[in-house]
C-alpha cells in the first residue's frame, strides 16, 4: 500500500473507455511517483471500468462507482476518498507530459502560500484555429486573476485537502461549477495561483 501520498488525483468519468487509458499511461510515466489516483465512474455504459482495472498494477488506483451522473458529485465523492496533502481534479481526456507532477511539486515548493491552483494549458491540435483558442483561454485566466475574479477549468484544479474538507463543489450547478468552486475558496480568504508551467494538454473535442 502506498504510504502517505503527496498528490491525490481525482478523475470523474462517463463513457471514457478510449481516453482514460491514455491519461493513465501518462500517469504511469510520471517522474514524480508519490501520488494516488481515485477514478470515480458515473455508471458508464461502455468499458470504462474494465479499462480502468487494467491499470491497477501500474499506478496506485482506487475505483469508485456511482449511479449519479453529476461531475460535481463525482468530484466530491472522489475527494472524500483521498489521502494526499493535495487533491488534483482533472478530466479523463487530459494528457500530461511526464514531468507534469514533478513540475507542480516544484511550483508549490517555490510558492508555498498557494492554497488552490490551476495551470496554463496546451491544445493537442496545433492548428492556427486551436492555437488561437489556447492563447485566448490562457490569457483569459490571467486577465480574470488580475481582476480578482479567479477562474479555472474543471480539467485542472488543485486544492489542499484541508480546504476541500470545508468547501465542496456545488452539486446543484450544471455549468461553471469549477469556477464557482474556485470563487468560493478564494472568497474564504485562500490563495489562488495560476502556474504558466507545467502545462497539460487539453482536449478540444
Amino acid at each position: 500500500m502506498l504510504k502517505k501520498p503527496f498528490f491525490s488525483i481525482v478523475i470523474p468519468t462517463l463513457n471514457e473507455e478510449k481516453c482514460l487509458p491514455l491519461l493513465f499511461s501518462d500517469l504511469a510515466k510520471q517522474t514524480y511517483e508519490n501520488f494516488e489516483v481515485i477514478h470515480v465512474d458515473g455508471n458508464s455504459e461502455d468499458k470504462t471500468i474494465e479499462e480502468s482495472k487494467k491499470w491497477k498494477k501500474r499506478i496506485y488506483l482506487k475505483i469508485e462507482k456511482t449511479k449519479i451522473r453529476n461531475v460535481s458529485h463525482q468530484r466530491n465523492l472522489g475527494g472524500k476518498k483521498t489521502r494526499g496533502e493535495w487533491i488534483i481534479f482533472m478530466d479523463a481526456d487530459n494528457r500530461l507530459p511526464k514531468y507534469f507532477l514533478q513540475g507542480i511539486k516544484y511550483r508549490l515548493d517555490r510558492k508555498s502560500e498557494t492554497d488552490i491552483f490551476t495551470t496554463w494549458l496546451k491544445v493537442e491540435k496545433q492548428t492556427p484555429k486551436y492555437q488561437s483558442m489556447e492563447r485566448a483561454i490562457n490569457l483569459g485566466q490571467e486577465i480574470m486573476k488580475n481582476l480578482g475574479k479567479e477562474v479555472a477549468l474543471g480539467a485542472m484544479i488543485g486544492v489542499k485537502k484541508s480546504i476541500f474538507e470545508k468547501i465542496k463543489f456545488d452539486e446543484t450547478q450544471k455549468v461553471v461549477e469549477d469556477s464557482l468552486f474556485v470563487k468560493e475558496v478564494t472568497n474564504a480568504g485562500f490563495i489562488y495561483s495560476l502556474f504558466r508551467d507545467p502545462k497539460y494538454f487539453y482536449s478540444m473535442r
